[in-house]
């Protein structure tokens, strides 16, 4: 039997013909074929686009304003080492040390002064600001901290080891109360 130029089988299958099965397992095999390529591919490229085009730095583009000035601030830590016997110390015993901290600060870093230049590149100067978070900080600002100058300390034991000086005297006369300045 022949309609409208296709032949057509009369078999039913209850009250579905084969044409129509052959139909829908067709436009199935699309459906499932399309699917496929995204869950693949096409879902990647979709991804690596958008994400191309959020961070291009091109003037007035979002990327640039996140690159200028990051949005949410860093948490920059310090741990210190009290030193708590400090006289022991200048008389040349071992110190006794506690740790302090931490203090911790939000850290925001922005770009100001962004300049174009030739080839795609970018000059600019960073700042940084520095805030004291109380909330997350053990301790406070204006805590008093007993501490070696390190560099002090280095540049000293270097020129004692060419000298007759010993260093037990230039490390007593280095231990100094270092008061952290509150912002």
């Amino acid at each position: 039997m022949q309609r409208n130029g296709w032949a057509t089988v009369d078999f039913k299958m209850g009250n579905i013909s084969i044409n129509r099965v052959m139909y829908l397992a067709g436009f199935g095999a699309i459906v499932f074929l399309i699917g496929l390529f995204f869950a693949t591919s096409g879902t990647d490229m979709m991804i690596n686009a958008k994400i191309k085009k959020s961070i291009v730095l091109e003037e007035d583009s979002e990327g640039l304003k996140r690159f200028q000035k990051m949005p949410f601030p860093l948490e920059f830590k310090v741990f210190l080492f009290n030193i708590t016997n400090p006289d022991d110390v200048m008389m040349g015993g071992k110190p006794i040390l506690t740790e302090m901290g931490p203090y911790t600060y939000d850290l925001y870093k922005e770009k100001p002064d962004l300049k174009f230049v030739k080839d795609g590149m970018i000059e600019y100067n960073m700042t940084y600001q520095f805030h004291f978070n109380h909330q997350k900080s053990h301790g406070s600002e204006s805590d008093v901290v007993t501490a070696l100058n390190v560099p002090l300390l280095g540049t000293a034991v270097m020129r004692t080891s060419s000298s007759t000086e010993s260093s037990y005297n230039v490390t007593t006369h280095l231990v100094q109360q270092c008061r952290f300045a509150t912002g």
